[in-house]
């Protein structure tokens, strides 16, 4: 129903890209859709999963990590040492088809730059439990209709993001959720605001470690659906620290 994978890419030369790389990185995933089917390519980009209120969902994310790499403040270098790992979590038929379109391409290109495929990890097991810690690789957004963005220093973001997993769950199980949805933000002052660039314009976002109460089925939603808006352009993508019961 849900998988995560991680596909490892090299660079053939030292090179750089810069940190806006969200929207290449989308291009390349719905390229790799169409190489499959151009119908479900097309369909899962112009309408997707439509909830009863009327919202749309991808239920896919996706974000880059780098390994080996060289930060500065404009950009990311890479040599032939390098590693860029592509992350795609969701529906399983979505990243199946994803993965299948990946598979015949073998290749990601960021910044008019290519990189060749090579090899490719399972992810972890985790046991979801009631109480878990989270760690976000990529920003955590919420906005209004009219793109006012919200900060976890308002109450309406923690609502929003609320509203958000409640319409996932019910697209993903088909029932609603009636339990509970708790946030603590581990270190209030490790919140790091972040934006990046995608072709309308920019979208902002925050980092942090969050410690999230709800049932475990709406736990795996959180961790392969993202936590927010924007997962399909690769927003609210989280990796998993611990967890434990609730007292």
């Amino acid at each position: 129903m849900l998988i995560r994978k991680e596909y490892l890419f090299k660079p053939s030369i030292s090179c750089s890209i810069d940190y806006n790389y969200q929207h290449d990185t989308m291009q390349n995933i719905y390229y790799y859709l169409s190489t499959v089917n151009k119908d479900i390519e097309k369909s899962l980009y112009n309408e997707g999963y439509r909830h009863e209120s009327g919202h749309r969902f991808k239920l896919f994310g996706h974000t880059l990590r780098f390994k080996n790499a060289k930060f500065n403040k404009e950009n990311i270098f890479l040599n032939e040492d390098s590693i860029v790992s592509l992350i795609v979590t969701g529906k399983t038929d979505v990243i199946r088809n994803i993965v299948n379109g990946l598979l015949h391409v073998k290749k990601i290109k960021i910044n008019n730059l290519e990189l060749k495929l090579f090899s490719a990890n399972d992810d972890s097991k985790i046991k979801f439990k009631k109480i878990m810690l989270y760690k976000t690789l990529s920003p955590v957004v919420e906005s209004t209709k009219n793109n006012k963005y919200y900060s976890p220093y308002e109450s309406e973001y923690y609502i929003n993001l609320v509203n958000n997993l409640k319409r996932k769950y019910q697209l993903i199980y088909g029932k609603e959720y009636t339990d509970e949805i708790y946030f603590d933000i581990e270190n209030a002052l490790d919140i790091k605001k972040k934006c990046f660039k995608m072709k309308n314009g920019y979208i902002n976002g925050y980092n942090y470690n969050i410690w999230v109460e709800a049932s475990p089925d709406m736990q795996k939603i959180i961790y392969y659906l993202g936590l927010g808006q924007n997962n399909s352009v690769g927003a609210g993508i989280l990796s998993h620290i611990t967890g434990r019961n609730a007292i």
